[in-house]
């Protein structure tokens, strides 16, 4: 079998790239491709199309009006707007599995299995923490997300606005940190020729009262890297989506910061406290780190999201595209 798999792929970004390990995992005999764009051989070169994993749904799937082999939806996150050709291709899809209840409840119309299976990162063979000793310093990692800085020339007032707002807030509530002897471990997880977290970065430590207390790092990491240094913290604070997921895999507590409505739905879904990036405070955040959980409160979750992948789902993706 060859399938292609269409998402956010070979953009530098360490959360659509981990997706690949867990389709290969699930189907160690299936020949995958991954890109962003369909390819045109797609109905003469493929057994199958699969959307996913990510939250795109809204912008329009180049080609996928053309598409006549089978297509599943895995691991997505659908909203309220939907592109009208992703949602045509939606109707006929084979099989819908969603990452969050909110996609769910939905009840996008379609005649075929429609799902709730999680983030796909969780339907991997080994969801076991890594075991690294803790940093000399006591260490908060930090992970930004450069999607949410105001660029171009048409830029809406609200956005400058509410990102100035933030830039100052953060900073004042990183310092306070680093006053209560905190050292500040900035880390980017995506990096390519439009967005880059480290400019995320910059801007916070241009604003701080005490840079020397930072760690700025301006290299490309891999996901072993920053799952290492998520092991070596006592805490996460992430913008990135896939911050929040690899903290709750290695057991980490973590402080998700909300940017988009697929953090909405994943924190809902565990019951997991948040920050809204828009309107920020310090108060707020205060609030939520006093009360501060260790994630192996969420074991059950990852057990029963796993069980899902491996079992149910991956018997039923074996059924529907006939994999042998």
């Amino acid at each position: 079998m060859k399938i292609f798999v269409y998402g956010w792929y070979g953009s530098g970004n360490l959360g659509d790239e981990a997706f690949k390990i867990s389709f290969t995992d699930l189907f160690p005999t299936v020949n995958f491709e991954f890109g962003t764009e369909i390819p045109s051989d797609i109905n003469t070169g493929y057994d199958a199309l699969w959307i996913g994993g990510g939250s795109f749904l809204d912008q329009k799937i180049d080609n996928i009006e053309k598409v006549e082999i089978p297509i599943g939806f895995i691991g997505v996150g659908i909203g309220k707007v939907i592109a009208p050709e992703n949602a045509k291709a939606l109707e006929r899809a084979k099989i819908v599995v969603v990452r969050d209840s909110d996609s769910l409840n939905l009840n996008w119309e379609t005649k075929n299995p429609f799902y709730l299976g999680s983030d796909l990162v969780f339907a991997r063979n080994n969801l076991q923490p890594l075991t690294f000793p803790k940093k000399k310093r006591k260490t908060v990692l930090v992970l930004l997300n450069d999607f949410a800085t105001p660029w171009g020339r048409n830029i809406p007032e609200w956005q400058s606005l509410a990102h100035s707002w933030f830039i100052q807030e953060f900073s004042k509530i990183l310092d306070r940190l680093v006053e209560q002897g905190w050292f500040i471990n900035l880390q980017p997880m995506c990096i390519n020729a439009r967005i880059d977290d480290r400019r995320m970065a910059g801007k916070i430590i241009g604003h701080s009262e005490h840079p020397r207390q930072y760690n700025w790092g301006l290299s490309p990491i891999t996901e072993d890297f920053l799952r290492q240094e998520i092991s070596q913290s006592e805490f996460v604070i992430s913008q990135r989506f896939h911050g929040i997921i690899f903290s709750l895999m290695e057991r980490i507590p973590v402080i998700p910061i909300c940017i988009h409505d697929k953090f909405k739905g994943l924190t809902k879904d565990l019951s997991l406290p948040k920050l809204d990036y828009y309107g920020l405070t310090d108060i707020e955040f205060s609030e939520i780190f006093n009360n501060l959980e260790p994630s192996q409160l969420f074991e059950t979750y990852l057990e029963q999201t796993n069980g899902f992948w491996q079992g149910m789902f991956k018997e039923e993706i074996i059924r529907i595209f006939n994999l042998c």
